[in-house]
């Protein structure tokens, strides 16, 4: 139960900063630069957990990765309170219940499903079972978000171009780098045979990239739009998984690092693939814009670390880098595809001018 309470609070919490982002930076250029910063501390938080995580876990016990939490949430209420300024409030419609139920089950499913590939094997009845619910539970969310005059996903906002693409990027960037951080973690420890402070300070230059990345990325963003930095970072990112799919057992450690290292740059694209959604839409849709892009992106992060983890450690043998991060790279390349399809056009204003996609330009 209190898992489920810290999912809720996270999905109430990620859609509404960006929205918030939008409401306080109108123009493209700033807003990059901010949607930079947050992409930069989101990275850090998932990159740095394994740091901190170990530390904590070896220093105190594995209750404090909890205990933290409650001193870092009081000081971000703090902050929201003194300085953030509230967004315009609209009349909400009614709670979209079967939808709501019918999307949770599609997830919980297909996840659980992928889980258990890896002990049970994809012919197990169970995983079959979990894998077709999942399957049809999706296919009845659509046909009643279709049906109903309020639905919570509207499939209208996927008529923007650009729009199905940055949630295609947001799935694709999460499976991989969520999916990779856990297989790289339980290698160092399983199989290298590292404490879990020693795997935090190996996957800790990687952190450090991420964090980096996803800074420069806003400023880039800023000034040439969002299409440099995806494909630069998701393809860099795709050669680091490739290479750490080559790691072995007895593998050096700077081919480790070097190969996280090219990975981390994956954020790169984490500011960009999030102004390519939030400029596709209209203001007044940022925040259900954000929202959707955001559950992809944990969908995506939900399902990574299913099947990667269960391709580590498929067919009960001792984990094994290559498949999980081989499945990386190509996920990675194909987010690298979308990124550029998504980014491959122009708009054109009444005026006959041109703007490429994911720059709305300033109010004149």
């Amino acid at each position: 139960m209190a898992r489920v309470l810290q999912g809720a609070g996270a999905a109430a919490l990620l859609p509404a900063s960006l929205a918030l982002i939008v409401h306080e930076y109108p123009d493209s250029g700033p807003r990059a630069r901010a949607l930079g910063t947050w992409g930069a501390m989101g990275s850090v938080g998932v990159a740095a957990g394994p740091v901190l995580g170990g530390a904590l876990v070896a220093a105190v016990g594995w209750r404090s990765i909890f205990v933290v939490n409650v001193p870092v949430g009081l000081v971000e209420l703090w902050l929201l309170r003194r300085f953030v300024n509230e967004s315009p409030r609209r009349s909400a419609g009614a709670i979209d219940w079967s939808g709501l139920a019918t999307s949770t089950v599609a997830l919980a499913a297909v996840t659980g499903g992928f889980i258990l590939s890896g002990p049970r094997g994809w012919s197990s009845p169970l995983t079959l079972g979990l894998l077709v619910v999942g399957v049809l539970s999706g296919f009845a969310f659509v046909h009643l978000e279709r049906q109903k005059g309020q639905p919570m996903m509207p499939l209208g906002i996927f008529s923007s171009k650009a729009f199905p693409f940055a949630v295609g990027i947001g799935f694709c960037f999460n499976l991989c780098l969520y999916g990779s951080l856990l297989c790289l973690s339980i290698y160092l420890q399983q199989v290298r045979g590292e404490s879990p402070l020693t795997t935090g300070l190996l996957l800790l230059p990687m952190a450090s990239m991420v964090a980096g990345g996803s800074i420069v990325s806003g400023r880039i963003t800023a000034r040439s739009g969002p299409r440099l930095p995806m494909l630069g970072g998701l393809v860099v990112a795709a050669c680091g998984a490739a290479v750490l799919a080559t790691v072995g057992t007895h593998a050096a450690v700077a081919l480790l690092i070097v190969g996280s290292l090219a990975l981390g740059l994956c954020s790169l694209a984490m500011p960009a693939m999030s102004a390519l959604a939030v400029n596709s839409v209209d203001d007044k849709r940022a925040g259900l814009a954000s929202g959707i892009f955001n559950t992809s992106r944990q969908a995506g992060g939900a399902v990574g670390v299913a099947i990667l983890g269960s391709l580590l450690v498929s067919g009960g043998h001792r984990p094994e880098l290559v498949l999980p991060l081989s499945v990386a790279a190509f996920m990675l390349l194909l987010a690298g595809f979308l990124a550029w399809k998504g980014t491959d056009t122009t708009r054109r204003r009444p005026t006959g001018r041109r703007t490429p996609v994911g720059h709305r330009l300033a109010p004149q």
